[in-house]
């Protein structure tokens, strides 16, 4: 009996946390050959090409309030699609997770800069442009281009996005 009201103890505590997250889902207006433009204070980023026209963009957090700590603005004009997400305040160790999950047509250059989180960039033809003060650059299925920073590493690769290291330091990218 004991173990029964724990696991609904434990139940109820994940649904509350469940909802608790934050999902923001938007659909930009971008053509092949276009270019996507995403800036952010923070969080993990995820670009994957496809064979669709437009931006698809889904923002995730663990915040229930993450409006009242991003300002997140999500705009298209002529042929160029921007995303960016602003800290209204900036906090130490405010337990913020978030991540940006999205979808362009494969023919797009995108620029992706994040004050902190991962990068990955697939499936896409064009110059991309990666940067990350913190956390690590996955560059597959890349076809061109792709110049990348993250913190203490700097690189640049073409074609198929082996990375060549500038300045003598170490470099790492996705075959």
């Amino acid at each position: 009996m004991k173990r029964i009201s724990l696991l609904i103890v434990a139940l109820v505590a994940l649904s509350v946390a469940a909802c608790a997250d934050t999902r923001i889902e938007k659909t930009l207006d971008l053509a092949p050959g276009g270019q996507f433009v995403l800036q952010s204070d923070g969080g993990s980023v995820t670009v994957t090409g496809t064979s669709a026209s437009g931006t698809r963009i889904v923002v995730t957090s663990n915040r229930d309030d993450l409006q009242s700590v991003y300002d997140l603005s999500f705009e298209s004009s002529g042929n160029v699609a921007r995303v960016t997400a602003q800290r209204k305040t900036f906090q130490w160790f405010s337990n913020i997770h978030l991540h940006f999950e999205v979808t362009v047509p494969s023919q797009t250059r995108v620029s992706v800069k994040t004050g902190g989180g991962s990068v990955t960039a697939s499936s896409l033809q064009g110059a991309q442009e990666l940067r990350t003060s913190g956390g690590s650059i996955d560059a597959s299925g890349v076809q061109g281009n792709v110049l990348w920073r993250a913190l203490r590493e700097v690189g640049s690769a073409s074609r198929t996005c082996k990375a060549t290291p500038i300045l003598g330091l170490r470099a790492a990218a996705s075959p």
